[in-house]
């Protein structure tokens, strides 16, 4: 309901109580000050000559209809207003009502995309071969990021780097302002190793990844660790001599300020095709959930259910 609408109800509700309550009080008063209330009319009079004469019907009539029209009126407005009143009532329950269907009718709209978004995945593992759909690539998606941090920490370890010495101060304070009761490392490495997992590192992919990383992240470091992966190769047969080079890497040796050229199946691919409209997706079911005014936290968490 929309303050103007909120405020003309209860105006309207509030002035009609008061102009029932006003003529009630002055009806009561008159009728009482001329004992009408509680005098019944007679059918006989004197008049002035002392000679009773007997009222005709429908003066005794005009002389009822007089006293008890008014209380007629007033119980006849009361019963106006409550029928008005409930049908204000009823009228927002039914706009509410109306809004509620809308919104469901939208959110299981946007679930059917999501649905069928999810049943367009298709990733084949690059360890196995084997190519997985729908939802049975998340375990396996999620699988290879745990690989990718593992790569990660590999590189970090053995030139000793930690995360927190490779973002910019800027950039560290900004992280810190917004996550105070989480761990600052973890964080960062969510982040940084997520972004290399999403866009791959190809070509394409090491742009988008320098990037978003561009004030962040030191790009000498970042430049490094894409050039690093891009060696790694799928976990393939025909790609064996590839997987040789990538396991004779040295670490501690090793220059990667050029990317690998080599055309071969790498493991770092990126998942954008796969995830960048489940995401637009995603993202745009929830924020119109969010914008559900007329619903309450709860319900809008029993809504956001149906997304897992």
């Amino acid at each position: 309901m929309t303050k103007n609408n909120f405020f003309f109800k209860y105006f309207i509700s509030t002035l009609s109580i008061i102009i029932i309550i006003y003529f009630s009080i002055y009806i009561y008063n008159y009728y009482s000050t001329n004992d009408i209330l509680l005098h019944i009319p007679d059918s006989k009079f004197n008049n002035e000559q002392n000679e009773k004469i007997i009222l005709k019907p429908n003066e005794i009539g005009d002389s009822i209809g007089g006293i008890l029209n008014p209380l007629i009126g007033l119980v006849a407005a009361i019963f106006t207003f409550l029928a008005f009143l409930m049908q204000v009532f009823a009228n927002d329950e039914i706009k509410k009502q109306f809004t509620q269907d809308k919104f469901e009718n939208r959110i299981f709209k946007l679930m059917d995309i999501y649905n069928e978004n999810i049943s367009r995945f298709s990733f084949r593992s690059k360890q196995s071969g084997r190519i997985f759909t729908n939802k049975s690539t998340f375990p396996i998606l999620y699988g290879h990021f745990n690989i990718l941090i593992e790569d990660v920490n590999r590189f970090n370890n053995s030139n000793k780097i930690s995360f927190e010495e490779k973002i910019t101060k800027d950039y560290k304070e900004n992280l810190l302002s917004r996550n105070k009761s989480s761990s600052l490392n973890n964080w960062i490495k969510l982040e940084f190793c997520y972004v290399l997992f999403f866009y791959g590192v190809g070509k394409k992919g090491r742009e988008n990844i320098k990037t978003i990383f561009r004030n962040k992240y030191d790009s000498e470091y970042v430049n490094n660790v894409i050039n690093y992966l891009s060696y790694k190769p799928a976990y393939m047969a025909h790609d064996y001599i590839y997987l040789q080079n990538w396991n004779k890497i040295f670490l501690e040796f090793e220059n990667f300020s050029e990317p690998c050229l080599e055309r071969f199946d790498r493991y770092y691919e990126g998942v954008q095709n796969n995830f960048g409209h489940y995401y637009r997706n995603l993202f745009a079911m929830i924020n119109y959930l969010n914008k559900g005014k007329d619903f309450k936290y709860s319900e809008k968490w029993d809504f956001a259910k149906f997304f897992r």
